[in-house]
């Protein structure tokens, strides 16, 4: 019965050495397509505050968020302006005490329009192929980082290099 045993142990230890593995196919990245979620929250600024900002989403509804106390110019927290009826774009997080907090707020009527540096132009008006997407500028294939917007200017980064765009008038 031993014997029996062990030779029934050992047939299905060979059967599982004469098995070949199926290794998966290498996916070319060029093949693979990564989608990225903007959780960018979109509406026009109800009201403002120095530390809070109501914003009318897009969907209808209000909802408050507040700006850090912690933050100052130099932060750049608020790029833009807080002016109440300006389209805004709200990258936020909930707190340990359950209230939106504001990691950046920019200002979509203030960054609207055409900025020049040099030779080079951004076209950021509406229905022109540029979108936030989770706090950066993306137009073409191209996507911006941020630094500053005012009325007059704007400074966006990428990897080859930091840009300070004057808007055309």
């Amino acid at each position: 019965m031993k014997k029996l045993l062990f030779l029934l142990i050992a047939s299905f230890a060979l059967m599982g050495c004469n098995e070949t593995k199926k290794t998966p196919k290498p996916t070319k990245l060029a093949d693979t397509l990564i989608e990225i979620t903007d959780t960018t929250i979109y509406g026009r600024c109800a009201e403002a505050a120095r530390f809070t900002v109501l914003l009318a989403t897009v969907d209808g509804d209000t909802t408050e968020f507040v700006i850090p106390s912690d933050s100052d110019e130099d932060s750049r927290v608020v790029l833009g302006g807080l002016y109440n009826d300006d389209k805004l774009a709200i990258i936020a997080y909930r707190n340990a005490d359950g209230e939106n907090e504001v990691r950046r707020i920019i200002n979509l009527t203030t960054l609207a329009g055409i900025w020049v540096d040099g030779d080079r132009k951004i076209n950021l008006t509406e229905d022109n192929g540029w979108k936030i997407l989770n706090g950066q500028v993306v137009v073409n294939s191209d996507t911006f980082s941020i630094y500053d917007i005012t009325p007059d200017t704007l400074t966006l980064e990428d990897s080859r290099g930091i840009y300070n765009f004057r808007r055309q008038k």
